[in-house]
Parts: structure tokens; sequence; C-alpha cells
């Protein structure tokens, strides 16, 4: 499997990496966090590591590491806007159950 992104969620990444001069890509991975056990971060990438799994899109790349892309495989990353706020989504099919405020995430073991 892999990862999906949607036309909305590549062109806010794409925006976010406009003009970034020494960024190459941004990161997705995941990191213990969080009443439910794991949380998504983004970060810039200033260089990708062998063993990152790159996503070309236009505008930009998003890597994931080895060990993040386990517990992502499959996941649709979307980005949304309502009338609340504007923010992006991991439908991840990984993820087993979130905590109330939805921050993190927990996932079979």
């Amino acid at each position: 499997m892999a990862i999906s992104i949607t036309q909305r969620a590549q062109e806010k990444l794409a925006k976010a990496l406009l003009g970034k001069k020494d960024i190459v890509a941004l990161r997705l991975a995941v990191v213990r966090s969080g009443c439910a056990g794991f949380s998504y971060q983004m970060d810039y990438v200033r260089q990708v590591e062998s063993d990152d799994t790159v996503w070309d899109f236009p505008g930009g790349k998003l890597v994931v590491d080895k060990e993040s892309f386990q517990l992502l495989d499959g996941l649709v990353l979307d980005y949304i806007k309502d009338p609340f706020k504007e923010r992006f989504v991991f439908n991840n099919p990984k993820a087993t159950g979130s905590c109330g405020c939805g921050e993190s995430f927990s996932v079979a073991k």
C-alpha cells in the first residue's frame, strides 16, 4: 500500500514549501504523544534520508521515515476548511481509536 494525498492537501503542502530555499520536503512522522499514545507531526526537511519513503506531488515532496510508515501505510491525507478552522485530516486505517480532543490516536497491538 502507500499514502494518498488529496488534491486539497497537495495544494496546502505546496504552499507551505513555497519560497523555502533550503527545504527539500515536508516530513510526516508518527511520534509517541498524547492520551491515546501516538500523534502526527509535520516538519520541514533539509535532507531526505536513504531509508525515507518519498511521495512527489506538484510543488513538493512528502517524506516518511521507515518506522512511521508502518503506522501510516494506507493513510489518506486530506485538508479541510470549515466555518471553525482549517486543518489537515489524517484518515488512517491503522488507527483504532483517538483521544477525546482528537489530537492523538491508538493502534492495535
